[in-house]
């Protein structure tokens, strides 16, 4: 693709993966890390890819990724993973800021995480002590 510039996270001495991630149109993820996490806390549109056979979840946490694959963000295969970039990346704030993949994000978070303030003030509390 043309315009793709790879950013390796040595590559900028003083610059943290966070602020490589916040000047950057698109991410892509290929292993879950907390990359990926954080590139959707901070609501930048963000492509990762999930191996279920080799990162497989117990059974009873098979539906866990269903609202990111949904909304194309989490792909189980590089194939999808490559259509999807091919299909969106000449401009990736289309499909992200659809009201759909914001929708399903959001919730993904919600529900694993909660609102921030829980852990901002659980946090405070823990440094109060």
């Amino acid at each position: 693709l043309k315009g793709v510039k790879f950013v390796s996270s040595f590559k900028f001495k003083g610059e943290t993966c966070k602020e490589q991630m916040l000047s950057s149109k698109l991410v892509i993820v290929d292993f879950l890390s907390t990359s990926y996490l954080e590139s959707l806390h901070m609501n930048i549109p963000t492509i990762c890819f999930w191996d279920p056979k080799t990162m497989s979840l117990k059974d009873e946490y098979a539906d866990f990724y269903d609202d990111l694959v949904t909304a194309k963000i989490m792909h189980t295969n590089p194939l999808s993973a490559a259509n999807h970039l091919k299909e969106i990346h000449t401009n990736p704030q289309i499909w992200w800021q659809s009201k759909k993949v914001q929708d399903l994000k959001n919730n993904w978070l919600n529900r694993n995480f909660g609102q921030p303030d829980v852990l901002i003030n659980y946090l405070l509390e823990l440094a109060q002590k």
